[in-house]
């Protein structure tokens, strides 16, 4: 509304040269390891915008928190800070890695889910913050988090103040893997109305179905899914249907109701998730 913006232009200009931080976690809000997390954040020299991207996620999903930074990230200014502490308590002598990516900085544990999120991009430069000792405790990672962004915010560059690094762990997300005449695909989420967004973007669906006819199967459910619909409400009530989400990946999803009628299974995998869904695409 534009009638909440301040008239005071001394406050215009705060509000626009506050530093972002974005934090995903899977450290739920339970407890007060989030708190405890923020307190230390908004105690910096800096003014921080301090934002929220989830604190749900799945223990240990790193390609879970690899899709949500990936399609969430975007949406910042070029010089945000993001925080992906995620699989931080299950390894010995972990280490707080920093990714530049796209102007953006990722501060994150060598457990490959940077990687996740910048693929094979050979602009992005990756540097060593810190190696614990041991299994570090939240206290630690914090001390470690808030000193690498103090560096940051105080004109630190990293080239200089920090030593380029090559990550222990690289993984890639799933590709859909193409038959003659079957697509299969890998749930890389499942969102909080249970819509399944498929490792199926809008550009590979174009260039493996295009035009041809094709069916998606889902285990109980009778009728296939034979088009791609631009609005939940284009199927009735009730209805599977597939859209591209506004990430531009194949979602599956129920016309007003949650997709709980279909219970994928997580794969035997820490980072890789669950059960295949297959697009049959007919002659």
């Amino acid at each position: 509304m534009l009638n909440a913006i301040p008239r005071n232009p001394s406050i215009i200009y705060s509000l626009l040269s506050m530093s972002i931080i974005t934090i995903l976690s899977d450290l739920q809000t339970a407890d007060i390891g989030v708190c405890t997390l923020k307190a230390a954040l908004i105690q910096l020299p800096a003014k921080n915008n301090i934002i929220d991207i989830t604190h749900a996620i799945s223990k240990t999903d790193i390609q879970q928190a690899a899709y949500l930074s990936a399609s969430s990230y975007i949406h910042f200014p070029e010089g945000t800070i993001h925080l992906l502490l995620v699989d931080i308590f299950q390894r010995n002598r972990q280490k707080l890695i920093l990714a530049v990516h796209n102007g953006h900085y990722f501060l994150a544990p060598d457990n490959g889910i940077l990687s996740l999120i910048t693929g094979d991009d050979e602009t992005t430069s990756i540097y060593l913050c810190r190696e614990f000792q041991g299994f570090p405790a939240l206290a630690s990672w914090i001390d470690a988090v808030t000193d690498t962004i103090n560096m940051l915010q105080s004109g630190g560059k990293p080239e200089v103040v920090l030593s380029l690094y090559t990550p222990e762990r690289n993984y890639k997300l799933p590709q859909p893997t193409i038959f003659n005449s079957r697509v299969d695909c890998s749930i890389l989420h499942i969102d909080r109305y249970g819509n399944m967004i498929l490792n199926l973007n809008r550009n590979q669906f174009e260039e493996i179905i295009g035009d041809k006819k094709f069916g998606i199967k889902i285990l109980g459910v009778r009728e296939e899914i034979n088009q791609v619909s631009q609005h939940y409400n284009d199927v009735e009530e009730g209805k599977f249907l597939c859209r591209f989400n506004s990430s531009g990946y194949l979602e599956i999803a129920i016309n007003r109701s949650p997709a709980d009628s279909f219970e994928p299974k997580p794969l035997p995998s820490r980072t890789i998730s669950y059960d295949k869904i297959s697009i049959n695409i007919h002659s």
